[in-house]
């Protein structure tokens, strides 16, 4: 790592090193473990938080939508329900 300086990556970092983050950090990586691979591959230096935060962000994304999928799996439930009286004698 001699040679390289840090710099702030928010400016200059892709959809593509966020995404190699994101995988390997699915994949069971370590966030140290993760920067080294990412310099590796983009002869850049990364920071534990930076790539933290960027995977926190996909997260509370995922959440998001996995509760709108709840949502509209309720609504669906319901409508069904109201439309063959699902329960009723």
């Amino acid at each position: 790592m001699s040679g390289m300086q840090a710099y702030d990556v928010r400016k200059r970092s892709t959809d593509k090193e966020r995404e190699a983050a994101i995988t390997l950090y699915l994949e069971g990586d370590d966030f140290r473990r993760i920067a080294r691979i990412l310099i590796q591959i983009y002869g850049k230096l990364f920071h534990n938080q930076t790539l933290m935060n960027w995977i926190k962000k996909a997260g509370l994304k995922v959440l998001k939508e996995m509760s709108k999928v709840k949502i509209d799996e309720l609504h669906m439930y319901i409508k069904w329900s109201e439309e063959y009286e699902f329960g009723r004698w």
